[in-house]
């Protein structure tokens, strides 16, 4: 919730309402394997894999793991995103969770793969597919749990940590606002700001970032969206932790989105 009656926000009303947009919020319940079919919209688990499809590996060889999946028949429906279909997001288990902080592009460490057709029968699916054994680094989760998805619809205000945050503002305000955070320093009024405009596990959406937004820092990517955030979480028998409490995102350009072409997403995560 909103506090508009914060002295940082207050200015900045009308301002900050423009940048509403739609999202699709995602909760996160235990599940047992006998619960979830392998279509269902999930994180961990066994990964939907019809027959003839290929297992996703990196060049050297090594099965990625799926991190979360989610079928669009289940969600509501959301502004130039599917209304069918299954996406699914597949991590490498290295001391980087498959990204590369150098290139978010390059996808040697993690997959997107989109399923157009989904095709709702166990008998044709594939049940011997590479498992995820190693604990040398890591997953953000536990591979061997599964966590059910539940969607709900709604509508989300730029995030204090997207790169144009402080932009919006001082293309409103002008010179007042050169450096948003710096003007305002007060510790406990910034603190509800980042609370005020954070999200959660979502898709679409403004993205959050424990750091700094790497889309600021590489020209290709300022205009990707985002296309999927999980979050570290750790109650109520969820279990996600991103390094030190993080947050992972994966952001994809308008026009591929449009097209349904997920071969160029950018794969991000930071802790603090």
């Amino acid at each position: 919730m909103i506090n508009w009656e914060n002295p940082l926000i207050a200015p900045y009303r009308q301002q900050l309402l423009s940048t509403e947009k739609p999202v699709v919020r995602i909760k996160l319940s235990p599940a047992n394997k006998s619960s979830l079919r392998r279509w269902d919209s999930k994180v961990g688990g066994a990964p939907y894999l019809p027959l003839g499809a290929e297992y996703p590996h990196t060049a050297n060889g090594d099965p990625l793991t799926l991190l979360a999946q989610i079928n669009f028949a289940q969600t509501p429906p959301l502004e130039n995103f599917p209304r069918q279909g299954l996406l699914q997001f597949f991590i490498h288990s290295d001391d980087l969770y498959g990204c590369d902080l150098d290139n978010l592009l390059n996808n040697d460490g993690f997959r997107v793969i989109y399923h157009a057709d989904v095709v709702e029968d166990d008998s044709l699916q594939q049940s011997d597919y590479p498992h995820y054994y190693g604990e040398e680094f890591g997953l953000p989760h536990n591979p061997e749990q599964s966590f059910a998805m539940s969607f709900e619809q709604g509508t989300q205000l730029v995030s204090c940590s997207d790169y144009r945050f402080a932009q919006i503002l001082e293309r409103y305000e002008g010179g007042k606002n050169e450096n948003f955070w710096q003007i305002h320093s007060n510790e406990d009024l910034e603190y509800e700001v980042m609370e005020s405009f954070s999200g959660g596990h979502q898709i679409g959406g403004y993205p959050d970032f424990t750091q700094n937004d790497p889309r600021e820092e590489h020209d290709e990517l300022k205009d990707y969206i985002l296309l999927f955030q999980l979050q570290s979480e750790w109650e109520d028998g969820i279990e996600i932790i991103w390094g030190d409490l993080g947050v992972g995102g994966f952001f994809i350009h308008p026009d591929d989105l449009a097209k349904l072409d997920f071969s160029k997403v950018a794969y991000s995560w930071d802790c603090s």
